[in-house]
């Protein structure tokens, strides 16, 4: 169903928001989207169904972060365990630690720094969920 390709996007930059729901929009994909880890986390708890996360790292939440999201999902392996998780922080440290976290807990994950995606847009068919893993974990 339609609920297959939701995406939960966890973003406080609106330039940055803006930019997922075109790209978005134009693939047809809905979306949910909160610059609050709790929020997400709180989402995700509830059931909503989703196949792809974006999250960014430094939301202003401070101490709470994008980390906090994806330490909640190692913790809770049975919810959405097909999901793809990007890490599009540009933050060096986090970025890498993030993706190594999610992947040591057997979770699909990758760190995409947002610069990265943006000059990958023509190439956005890889956010349709396994295809485009396949090839970049492959």
């Amino acid at each position: 169903g339609p609920m297959m390709t939701h995406v939960l996007l966890v973003e406080d930059s609106l330039d940055r928001v803006q930019w997922f729901a075109t790209a978005l929009d134009r693939l047809g994909r809905t979306y949910d989207v909160t610059h609050d880890p709790d929020t997400a986390i709180r989402w995700l708890a509830e059931g909503r169904v989703y196949a792809d996360l974006y999250l960014d790292h430094d939301l202003g939440h401070e101490p709470r972060t994008g980390r906090d999201v994806a330490t909640w999902l190692i913790a809770h392996p049975d919810v959405l365990p097909m999901l793809m998780i990007t890490t599009h922080t540009v933050n060096t440290v986090s970025g890498p630690k993030i993706e190594q976290e999610l992947l040591a807990a057997g979770r699909f994950a990758r760190w995409l720094p947002f610069t990265q995606l943006v000059a990958e847009r023509p190439g956005w068919s890889r956010m349709g969920g396994i295809n485009g893993w396949v090839m970049l974990h492959g």
